[in-house]
C-alpha cells in the first residue's frame, strides 16, 4: 500500500487551521485507505476558500496519456503541492484505465441484474435527489439509462469529459459553468440538508444544515469497484448493513418507507443508533435500517424497537422480521441472477453481495 499517512497529515493541517469549522478530525489511515473522522456542528455550516486557491479547469493541462497535471492558477506553496498530488493520483493512468474498464464491465451486465441493482439502492434517481449537479450522479445515471448500449459519452479514451468525471465531487460548476477545483469538498457530508456552492469573485462557498455527529466523511484510496457499491446497496468492506430503500405494507395498513441516508440518525448513549422518524398519516418514514453489526449483534433491533415504539406503535419485533426477510429476498434475487455471470463486475457483485449478508446475519433480536 502507499503509505498516505504524511500527505494526510498535512491535509489534517489544512482541515483545522485554514477556514474548516469542523472539530476533532482524524485521519485512520489502515490497508483499506484514508478514513476522514470529524465532529461537525449542528448549525449552518460555511466552508470558504479564497479566490486565489481555486483551480479553473481550463487551466488544468491534461495530456493525452492524462498522467501530468499542471494546476498553473495556484498559488505556490503547500495548497499548489497538495492540489498537484491530488490530481496526479486521481487522473493516473492505472486509475483511469482501472475505471473505464469497470464501466465498460458493469454496462456489459445482465439487464435484469441491472433493473435489480437500480431498483435496490444502486439507482440514479437516488444520487440525482442527493446531489443532483454531482458528476458522479450523472456519469451513473447515464451508465444506469442503457440508452445507446455503449455509453460513449462516458467511455471514449479521448473524452474530455470522461476526465471531469473522474474528479467527481471535486469539480464544482457554477451558474456561469464555470469549472473549478475544490478539494475540500470531501468533507462535506452530501446529505447535507440544503447544501449550496456559491462561486463568486471572493471565491467559493459551501454551506448546509447538518446533524452533530462524529462519523466517516470521506474515503481515500478504497478500491474503484466498491465505489459503484458501497452505500447504495452493498454493506462493503464493513462491520455493519443497512437495509436496502424499500416500501413495505405492514398488516395494519401503515406504510413505511426506508431510505438509505446511514449518516442521519440520533446518537444514544448505549451506542445505539436511533434512525430519524417522519409520520405522515398511515406512512412512516426511516432515515435509514440498521440491520446487522458484528460486534453487537442485537444493537440494530434494539434501535429499531426505540424508533418505532417513539412513534406509538408496537409489534417491533414482527414488523423487523419482516423488513429482515424483504432484504433477504432481495438479496436472493440478486444471487440468483449473478449466476452465470462470469464478467468482473458479476464477481464484485457476488463479493460486495457476500460481504453484506455475512453482517446481515449478524443478528441478535430479543
Amino acid at each position: 500500500m502507499i503509505d498516505f499517512r504524511h500527505r494526510f497529515a498535512v491535509w489534517k493541517t489544512i482541515a483545522t487551521n485554514h477556514g474548516c469549522v469542523f472539530k476533532n478530525v482524524d485521519f485512520i489511515a489502515d490497508d483499506n485507505g484514508v478514513r476522514v473522522v470529524a465532529e461537525r456542528p449542528s448549525e449552518r455550516i460555511f466552508l470558504h476558500v479564497p479566490a486565489k486557491l481555486l483551480v479553473n479547469l481550463d487551466d488544468v493541462k491534461l495530456t493525452d496519456d492524462a498522467h501530468q497535471v499542471i494546476p498553473s492558477s495556484c498559488s505556490n506553496g503547500v495548497w499548489r503541492a497538495l492540489i498537484d498530488d491530488m490530481l496526479g493520483f486521481i487522473l493516473s493512468p492505472g486509475r483511469l484505465t482501472k475505471r473505464r474498464q469497470l464501466l465498460r464491465e458493469f454496462n456489459r451486465l445482465p439487464p435484469t441484474l441491472k433493473y435489480t441493482l437500480a431498483n435496490s439502492g444502486l439507482t440514479p434517481a437516488l444520487c440525482a435527489q442527493e446531489n443532483p449537479n454531482s458528476l458522479v450522479s450523472k456519469s451513473l445515471a447515464a451508465l444506469q439509462e442503457d440508452r445507446s448500449g455503449s455509453h460513449s459519452e462516458i467511455l471514449a479514451p479521448k473524452d474530455k469529459e470522461l476526465k471531469y468525471h473522474l474528479l467527481k465531487e471535486r469539480v464544482l460548476k457554477d451558474k456561469n459553468q464555470t469549472f473549478v477545483l475544490m478539494p475540500f469538498i470531501d468533507f462535506i457530508n452530501h446529505d447535507s440538508e440544503g447544501l449550496t456552492f456559491q462561486v463568486g469573485d471572493a471565491g467559493l462557498t459551501v454551506s448546509g444544515l447538518c446533524s452533530p455527529s462524529r462519523e466517516v466523511f470521506a474515503k481515500y484510496n478504497h478500491s474503484d469497484p466498491w465505489g459503484l457499491l458501497d452505500g447504495y446497496l452493498f454493506t462493503g468492506p464493513s462491520h455493519y448493513a443497512f437495509s436496502v430503500s424499500a416500501q413495505l405494507r405492514l398488516p395494519d395498513g401503515c406504510r413505511l418507507v426506508i431510505a438509505r441516508r446511514a449518516e442521519d440518525y440520533e446518537p444514544h448513549e448505549n451506542g445505539l443508533r436511533i434512525p430519524k422518524t417522519e409520520r405522515e398519516g398511515q406512512t412512516v418514514h426511516f432515515s435509514n435500517l440498521w440491520l446487522g453489526a458484528v460486534e453487537r449483534p442485537e444493537s440494530p433491533f434494539e434501535s429499531f424497537k426505540i424508533a418505532w415504539e417513539s412513534l406509538g406503535r408496537g409489534n417491533a419485533f414482527s414488523v423487523f422480521s419482516q423488513i429482515v426477510r424483504h432484504n433477504w429476498a432481495i438479496m436472493r434475487e440478486i444471487r440468483h441472477l449473478c449466476q452465470g455471470v462470469d464478467t468482473a463486475a458479476g464477481q464484485l457483485v457476488r463479493l460486495a453481495l457476500d460481504e453484506h449478508l455475512r453482517v446481515l446475519s449478524q443478528q441478535h433480536i430479543s
